[in-house]
């Protein structure tokens, strides 16, 4: 698969686009900040590495591009790949600054062009990216500067209105990116980009703020764009205090309504709510048919009842090799009854990678719920959920996944609490599995499990079927399920499911759990063992 082709590749710069506290990769070649320039040659308008790490002043930068072109350069070493801008500057000449890469451009800094000049971004590698930090953007004052990216000319709009008559105009094709931060100031009846979106935005670390939809139609599709299309490409946008509002039948979003095309380095704040009954919702994206990489939503999602609801996106299903990769959830999740409700996601069919949710979750009576995923099909890797997750009547509630119906689960675990009145209860699933082909590898749940009478309570899953189950645990102490032969509440002794105290899993990683992919530090995740690729914050 692409995502565990590239993984070791991409581990040092993926959290970077939106974790402020991820350190910088110390492989890159070249740093762009407030230390002297040292190990960098600059000569004829073009500076390149000449030892590693190199790094150029921002203040020396700045005052070449008062006077001529630059070009900076990671250099072709295979160990010498990115560019990292730490330090902000600006220019305001007509002159163009040139980054050219062979990996990544990360811009952890504002970079300001402020007078007429232009911007070029060369990345050679084609699965490189330009990724903008939490406190990273590219700002243009003038819109008529040119922006060049991978030979690319790039259209700069300067407000969500501008964006869409650019998008009408070209048949929703085309390349565009956002200018600077916008403060939008009109509340929309439906999504202001109604037109289906086959072109790239770059946002450029820049961000929206104060988005406001209300549609009141029924079956819609409510966001900042009502449908991503299958080539479209959204990438390092934020969407700050958007409120999006929809009702029955509706896809609703921050983002966008759907999305069957590509999402990378973008990130919501806000709330998204629904009225009425059924519809998909989620903090980014409602229904999400494709890749989300590097993303992120703390948007609340509030649904009613027949939803599907979560933390990112409210549905990840179509694509047949869509992906969920390293994205996060912080918002809490509502959904009524009869509903689907995640973490991260409300209903997933796309395997979800170094991922992680740390919302609240609550939905209804006869409702699926999990801290992660309420029901999912294909496969949870290197991922995790913290919040507390609470179902009503009927449900099937886990700490990790409410119904696990198929697909590959391995190396994550769970540690919120999970309630509900005769429910089935675990800490990791409600109930799992309807293939005998299901396979449950290296994951362990922590959280406290607790339902009224009548309840099914697992101390790792609530109801078993048919699955192999490889190397599992729960803590009999924190889970309350004490009974070392109730891992699943309606089979004793289920195999490959084991109890352990809490002073033992605090004390090593478990037994067959990989050391290559698993640590133990008694300051991180309260002495837990937690995923070397995907810490808690």
């Amino acid at each position: 698969m692409r995502m565990l082709r590239n993984l070791s590749r991409l581990r040092t710069l993926l959290l970077l686009a939106f974790l402020p506290a991820v350190a910088l990769p110390a492989q890159a070649n070249v740093f762009i900040s407030v230390q002297p320039t040292s190990n960098m040659s600059c000569s004829g308008g073009v500076c390149a590495p000449t030892a590693q790490p190199a790094n150029l002043n921002a203040t020396d930068l700045a005052g070449m591009l008062a006077s001529s072109d630059v070009t900076v350069m990671s250099g072709s070493d295979t160990q010498r790949r990115e560019i990292v801008v730490k330090a902000s500057f600006g220019w305001a000449s007509t002159h163009r600054l040139t980054l050219d890469a062979k990996y990544a451009i990360m811009i952890a800094a504002p970079v300001v062009v402020s007078g007429p000049g232009g911007l070029t971004v060369t990345i050679d590698d084609p699965d490189g990216a330009l990724s903008a930090g939490p406190n990273g953007r590219i700002a243009f004052w003038d819109r008529s500067s040119r922006l060049v990216m991978n030979g690319r000319p790039f259209k700069l709009v300067g407000d969500i209105d501008n964006l869409a008559s650019e998008i009408v105009a070209h048949s929703g094709v085309g390349n565009f990116a956002l200018a600077g931060d916008v403060k939008s100031t009109i509340a929309y009846g439906a999504s202001p980009i109604p037109t289906i979106f086959n072109g790239t935005l770059e946002g450029l670390g820049n961000r929206i703020f104060f988005l406001r939809i209300n549609d009141t139609a029924p079956n819609q599709r409510d966001g900042l764009f009502a449908t991503v299309g299958s080539s479209g490409k959204v990438r390092n946008l934020g969407l700050v205090n958007a409120k999006v509002q929809g009702t029955s039948g509706s896809s609703i979003g921050t983002l966008a309504g759907e999305s069957d095309g590509t999402i990378f380095g973008s990130y919501s704040t806000g709330m998204v709510l629904h009225t009425g009954s059924g519809g998909s919702l989620g903090g980014l994206i409602g229904w999400n048919a494709n890749d989300i990489t590097d993303s992120y939503s703390a948007a609340s999602v509030r649904g009613q009842s027949n939803v599907s609801a979560g933390g990112l996106a409210g549905t990840s299903s179509g694509t047949a090799d869509g992906q969920l990769y390293n994205t996060r959830a912080s918002g809490s999740v509502t959904g009524g009854n009869n509903a689907s409700v995640g973490g991260l996601v409300g209903t997933s069919a796309h395997y979800i990678y170094v991922s992680q949710a740390s919302g609240s979750v609550t939905a209804g009576s006869a409702s699926l719920a999990g801290g992660l995923v309420g029901q999912g099909s294909h496969g949870i890797v290197d991922s995790f959920a913290s919040g507390a997750v609470r179902v009503g009547n009927l449900g099937k509630v886990g700490g990790l996944q409410g119904l696990l119906q198929g697909g590959y689960v391995t190396r994550s675990y769970a540690t919120g609490s999970v309630t509900g009145p005769n429910a089935e209860l675990g800490s990791l699933f409600g109930e799992c599995c309807d293939a005998k082909f299901q396979i449950v590898d290296e994951v362990y749940g922590t959280g406290a499990v607790s339902g009224a009478p009548h309840a099914t309570i697992g101390g790792a899953i609530g109801y078993v079927a048919q699955s192999n189950w490889n190397h599992d645990y729960w803590d009999t102490d924190t889970t309350g399920v004490s009974n070392p032969g109730q891992g699943a509440g309606n089979v004793a002794n289920y195999p490959g499911v084991s109890g352990l105290s809490d002073a033992q899993l605090r004390s090593a990683v478990p037994a067959g759990f990989n050391p290559s992919y698993w640590r133990q530090s008694a300051g991180i995740n309260n002495g837990y063992p937690y995923l070397f690729d995907n810490p808690p914050q």
